[in-house]
């Protein structure tokens, strides 16, 4: 029995309280070197996603218009005609000109999609050559027209190595490119058996 008439107060004590938010705070310090490297870890797959769809765009544009298609990295604003640059940020797509055809200048330089890999993925880290291109068959072909310099490799396959420029200790990926044209992410830390199937052969 309450003298006084008075109700009994429910709630937190200042000790209950404070004991709270320390084990809230511990918790947070505990998860955060694990969440910072997942993020890292995150912005290399963005990165290697989003060349692989690149990749595939020129792929596919070169079979579905019977003409030779450039991927080329550059630094530079994506447009049509641009510098290509190893280890550039961004990715265009460019429909090489027909020159059995007489096309012109303007209809030479195509430009089908871009990428900015910097503005979703700004630690990252794409290292590889300036520009790659299919042919109609939508396998890798060569070519120089003094725009677009594109090789293939004595190994037949070409590899853009995606890292983390700021974390070391993040995971690493590998974008590669058969003769064949087939494309994939492959991750080079691990050996390729039926247990992992993504990793680099």
């Amino acid at each position: 029995m309450l003298i006084g008439g008075g109700a009994r107060r429910h709630g937190f004590t200042l000790i209950e309280l404070i004991v709270t938010v320390s084990v809230f705070a511990f918790l947070l310090l505990m998860a955060a070197p694990g969440f910072t490297s997942w993020i890292q870890d995150a912005q290399v797959r963005t990165a290697a996603e989003s060349l692989q769809n690149g990749l595939r765009v020129a792929q596919a544009e070169a079979t579905r218009r019977h003409r030779q298609v450039a991927l080329a990295l550059t630094n530079s604003a994506p447009a049509a005609g641009v510098t290509a640059q190893a280890n550039g940020k961004n990715w265009v797509v460019t429909v090489i000109a027909n020159i059995t055809a007489s096309e012109t200048d303007s209809s030479a330089a195509m430009m089908v999609q871009s990428g900015a890999i910097g503005a979703t993925a700004p630690n990252a880290q794409i290292t590889g050559p300036a520009s790659i291109c299919f042919n109609s068959l939508g396998r890798l072909t060569t070519l120089n027209d003094g725009t677009y310099n594109c090789s293939i490799p004595p190994s037949g396959t070409v590899t853009y190595n995606v890292t983390n420029s700021r974390f070391a200790s993040a995971r690493a990926l590998n974008v590669t490119v058969s003769l064949g044209g087939l494309i994939r992410v492959c991750d080079p830390s691990k050996s390729l058996s039926q247990s992992s199937p993504d990793a680099c052969a």
